[in-house]
């Protein structure tokens, strides 16, 4: 019952005995499903910064020439006590300006909603600080998932170059959570300057990080394939399947796909994927205490027979690794 399924193999491969790398096809193979795709743009944080007083009857915030605007997220600290129910910077909260005049503002829990009630002063220096801008993505999963983010481009260089995961010279950060993704640029980023605008395309993946074996894999070496004319093609009405363009096949083993090979989670050194050459793959951390994953490119390297991990105590690495080479 093992050797059920359709499967093709490259030319002078065993369909029955190679390798899953040796493979074209195999409806054995799982590829990520995607739940959901986000377009956003988001601006650079202007990083001003001043002092307020708040009427906890108007719910007006006064800061004398503040330069803020609808729609610019705001945090708040002091060394006092903030107005009731406003959160500390260091909480991650954030809040979104509304009403803004020369002088006044009032501010939302989202971007164009409701004034949020204020219903105490406040005590000591109270200060406000501009110096982040936030994507959330709503993709209510209720799991952490996998995900990935195309930064298409900006208002200054244009839409003619995309970054995988990253702008032109920083990456932002990323938190993804079991309900939502958060995407946080700062003042810095990109060398871009206040206002710019950086476009995105968020790819949210239906998967989870359970765990996935690789089903064959062994020391056999690899042959070069001849000629392109091999694997599983299925055209379109009236067009013959071996002249077929890719653009009149409705179906091609030779499509790209990326195909996973394993994935899970790991608090350990590395992870052996014994494919003999360096494969693509995606890896998140979840750092001891927090609730969601960061992408932190720089903790993970990939060699011929390992995915190595730099973990902390109580850290979780989450890894797909992918049977394409990169």
């Amino acid at each position: 019952m093992g050797n059920i399924g359709m499967a093709a193999s490259q030319p002078n491969y065993d369909v029955k005995n190679s390798a899953d790398r040796f493979k074209i096809f195999t409806s054995s193979f799982q590829a990520l499903k995607i739940h959901s795709t986000y377009t956003a743009t988001i601006k650079v944080p202007t990083g001003n910064d001043g002092e307020f007083t708040v009427n906890t009857t108007t719910n007006v915030f006064t800061s004398a020439g503040h330069g803020l605007d609808d729609g610019e997220m705001i945090r708040f600290e002091t060394a006092g006590t903030l107005p009731e129910p406003l959160e500390d910077i260091s909480t991650g909260a954030i809040y979104y300006i509304i009403s803004a005049t020369t002088d006044t503002f009032k501010v939302s829990l989202t971007s164009g909603g409701t004034e949020i009630d204020i219903t105490t002063s406040g005590s000591g220096t109270l200060e406000w600080d501009a110096s982040v801008n936030k994507i959330i993505i709503e993709h209510d999963l209720e799991y952490l998932a996998p995900f990935i983010a195309i930064n298409n481009g900006n208002s200054v260089d244009g839409t003619g170059t995309s970054y995988f995961m990253s702008g032109r010279q920083q990456i932002p950060t990323y938190e993804q959570k079991e309900n939502q993704l958060e995407v946080t640029i700062g003042t810095e980023f990109d060398g871009l300057s206040a206002g710019d605008t950086v476009t995105w395309t968020f790819y949210i993946f239906l998967d989870d990080f359970r765990t996935v074996l690789p089903s064959n894999v062994n020391s056999v070496t690899a042959q070069t394939p001849t000629g392109d004319n091999y694997g599983i093609k299925v055209s379109i009405e009236g067009v013959k399947v071996r002249d077929a363009l890719d653009t009149e096949l409705q179906f091609s083993s030779a499509f790209s796909n990326l195909i996973v090979h394993r994935k899970g989670t790991s608090t350990g050194s590395s992870v052996a994927h014994d494919l003999e050459y360096i494969p693509a793959y995606l890896s998140f951390m979840k750092y001891s205490g927090d609730d969601f994953l960061s992408y932190v490119p720089t903790l993970f390297n990939v060699d011929t027979s390992d995915i190595n991990l730099t973990l902390g105590a109580g850290d979780t690495a989450y890894y797909i690794i992918f049977k394409q080479t990169v």
